[in-house]
């Protein structure tokens, strides 16, 4: 089966050093086992070019998988992973209400990114059953945006976080339209009541 891999984080990044070029290894849990994944059954990965000299690594084929890297500006850096993602988005769903900061504007780089994104895995697309596979709450809205842009490939949607809705209360347009990720995709998440009745 191939894979159009989704994710904020990319596996591996570019930067220049010294007027050399290196490629740095992004450490993290998501990043590590989905690599494993796509080395052996092969596909795409679209994510953040988020290293010095991506911008001349924006589309690779390293000959075990493709990577599309979506090259961000400062301000839509900022607005959509600093901003929204982690100061609306995370403490939300954590339940950490008096840090969530409320910001139309962020919501709109977060929209603006997350569309970015759908235009990216659209022209990544190679056959109508690769299966997209979107991770985390950074990218959100891309199922929605894929459909709006004629995609029909099907669309896994993993939310990495807690997916506690019970006793939340969504102050904006913005968190509202993040929980209809299920009218888009198939959508799997780990039930916040689930967890916390471990400790």
């Amino acid at each position: 089966m191939s894979y159009i891999i989704v994710t904020s984080r990319s596996p591996y990044s570019y930067d220049k050093v010294r007027g050399k070029i290196n490629r740095r290894m992004n450490i993290g849990g998501v990043a590590i086992v989905l690599n494993d994944l796509i080395t052996e059954e092969g596909g795409t990965w679209v994510c953040w070019g988020d290293g010095t000299a991506d911008l001349d690594y924006q589309e690779e084929d390293n000959g075990k998988f493709r990577i599309f890297r979506v090259i961000l500006s400062v301000p839509e850096r900022r607005g959509f992973y600093d901003e929204y993602s982690n100061s609306t988005l995370w403490p939300l769903f954590h339940y950490f209400r008096e840090k969530i900061q409320h910001d139309q504007k962020y919501f709109r780089m977060y929209s603006r990114v997350n569309s970015l994104f759908a235009e990216s895995i659209k022209k990544a697309i190679r056959r109508a059953d690769e299966v997209i596979w979107v991770h985390d709450y950074q990218l959100s809205l891309v199922p929605g945006f894929l459909r709006n842009l004629g995609v029909t490939n099907p669309i896994i949607f993993t939310w990495h976080i807690p997916w506690g809705l019970k006793g939340i209360l969504f102050h904006t347009s913005g968190e509202r339209s993040v929980i209809t990720i299920d009218r888009f995709s198939r959508f799997n998440y780990f039930p916040y009541e689930r967890i916390q009745n471990k400790f």
